[in-house]
């Protein structure tokens, strides 16, 4: 019970005793009071008393001890020795699908060596230069469309013009290196200003139908390197249909499925 209450009930409890008493002898009546329970700040309300628990999280493990330095030497050169295996016949054909017009074709060991070779400086300075300490970097096919086309190009304008073949070689080569350093500077630019966010504002058709041309194209470049016949288009896809190039075809086509 609330305590102002006991207070007055012993107060009117005393008076009345007195006034009503024949011999004017006080009796005191004393209501006990409840102590157990303790008190809130609202009447009729008790009080809990709760403790926050807080969970720690466990520390974390230990990492794991660096393995010796000649054992990392080790793994890292076969990893290398791997990924050249694996990337070597890649490159070779890379520049034969560049330089494929017939006026390169006296000087294709030639081409695919400076192809090796550009791959190997992209290989150094991707693994060298990247924040991934475990990046292993290999040369995309997503740049033969551009730069067929631009070696093509380049050996029918010159053609035209009446230049030799030392003049088209310098030219095509020179300027493929210089085309591919800018768009190099130009990469470079758009991650140091943290402009790649923009790239999303492409639509994604276009995305799209870009990469399955890129498949489309090697596609086809397979084929003909394959065949040994030149293929620009769907409209040449009928010289693939005679008896020796189909007979070149099969081979090749289980293990490359």
């Amino acid at each position: 019970k609330d305590t102002n209450i006991d207070t007055n009930i012993d107060t009117n409890m005393d008076t009345s005793m007195e006034s009503s008493s024949p011999n004017n002898v006080s009796f005191t009546c004393h209501h006990p009071k409840n102590t157990s329970l303790p008190q809130s700040k609202s009447a009729g309300t008790p009080t809990r008393n709760t403790q926050s628990q807080h969970t720690s999280l466990p520390p974390p493990p230990p990492s794991p001890p660096k393995p010796p330095i000649a054992e990392r030497v080790v793994i890292g050169a076969l990893y290398g020795v791997i990924n050249a295996a694996v990337v070597l016949p890649v490159m070779m054909s890379f520049g034969t699908i560049i330089y494929h017009d017939p006026v390169y074709s006296p000087y294709l060991p030639v081409l695919i060596k400076l192809t090796v070779v550009s791959s190997m400086v992209h290989q150094l300075c991707f693994s060298t230069f990247s924040s991934l300490p475990y990046a292993i970097g290999q040369v995309q096919d997503a740049g033969l469309i551009f730069l067929s086309s631009m070696s093509t190009s380049l050996a029918t304008s010159l053609a035209k013009d009446g230049y030799d073949v030392p003049h088209l070689l310098a030219t095509a080569t020179v300027g493929l290196s210089m085309c591919t350093a800018l768009l190099g500077c130009g990469l470079y630019l758009i991650g140091k200003l943290k402009l790649a966010s923009y790239v999303q504002y492409l639509p994604t058709p276009v995305v799209g139908g870009y990469l399955a041309f890129i498949g489309f194209f090697c596609g086809q470049s397979g084929l003909a390197l394959m065949a040994g016949v030149e293929i620009t288009g769907l409209s040449d896809w009928p010289l693939l249909c005679t008896a020796r190039r189909l007979t070149l075809l099969l081979p090749p086509g289980p293990f490359s499925a």
